[in-house]
């Protein structure tokens, strides 16, 4: 057996796919772990079933089915299919004997083809440098964004009855992790732009997610080095109706580079 570290938490291999851990209390966001950190672990445990490189993560589709809390978890991934190109896999993490969250996910090669359609750029907002970071441990906000540097820049703040529902900002983890990992965490840290128009504190949890990864990784920086940080957050939530609001969100690397989208439904409560 061999051990692989997931955002700082250990797992050990248990074969093709299957990964048995444990999560700890500082990842907490509300009553429940952290969906980046269990979108990060269904994710690394659907590339060890996959078990190529050559074959980037693609597109993962999370179903929260239950809260997560600290202690043991087990999650298991298989390969559903594999094609030319493209490999599908389902995957489950359990808690108890029982599943709390699902996924799909797809894998792919890469295709040599004359098409080359790129976003024309990130929005425009002041650097990262010049933006002070949220506080470790504050008050009311989730557990888990003591891993987190959040620098708000776009839109309004939870809780703040704004006209628009718009957030945005920098973002990294402050400890390093590899992309994979870190793309799955970055694109679900920041709260469901629904929260910012409502004038009190309510809580808001995650159905699903599904995540578009949009370059090749390991990701690469304009000088080829491996790309670090920070990125590039921007979300609005077009629909928000019966008490569910879709999201829609964008991460950037500083360079302008579009790496991953985010499509939520979260209930808000």
């Amino acid at each position: 057996m061999t051990t692989l570290d997931v955002l700082g938490q250990t797992f050990v291999r248990l074969g093709s796919g299957r990964l048995e851990g444990a999560f700890d209390e500082t990842w907490y966001q509300g009553r429940t772990i952290f969906g980046g950190l269990v979108a990060a672990v269904l994710a690394r445990a659907s590339t060890e079933a996959v078990d190529d490189p050559t074959r980037m993560p693609r597109s993962l589709t999370v179903q929260y089915a239950a809260p997560v809390v600290h202690g043991p978890v087990v999650a298991k991934a298989e390969v559903v299919r594999a094609g030319k190109h493209v490999t599908q896999t389902a995957a489950r993490l359990e808690q108890d004997g029982r599943a709390v969250a699902l996924a799909l996910a797809s894998f792919g090669a890469p295709r040599t083809h004359v098409l080359d359609v790129r976003p024309s750029g990130a929005p425009p907002v002041p650097r990262f440098d010049e933006l002070v970071a949220m506080p470790k441990n504050v008050p009311g906000a989730p557990t888990f964004t003591q891993h987190v540097d959040l620098r708000f820049a776009m839109g309004s703040l939870p809780f703040s009855g704004a006209k628009t529902p718009e957030i945005g900002g920098w973002c990294r983890l402050r400890r390093p992790a590899p992309h994979l990992e870190t793309l799955c965490a970055l694109l679900d840290a920041w709260p469901t732009p629904a929260l910012s128009m409502l004038s009190r504190p309510s809580p808001a949890a995650t159905i699903d997610s599904t995540v578009h990864f949009l370059a090749e990784l390991p990701l690469r920086s304009e000088s080829t080095e491996p790309y670090e940080g920070p990125y590039l957050f921007h979300c609005v939530s077009p629909t928000i109706e019966h008490g569910y609001g879709e999201h829609l969100g964008e991460l950037w690397t500083d360079e302008g580079r579009l790496v991953g989208r985010v499509r939520q439904m979260a209930a808000v409560f």
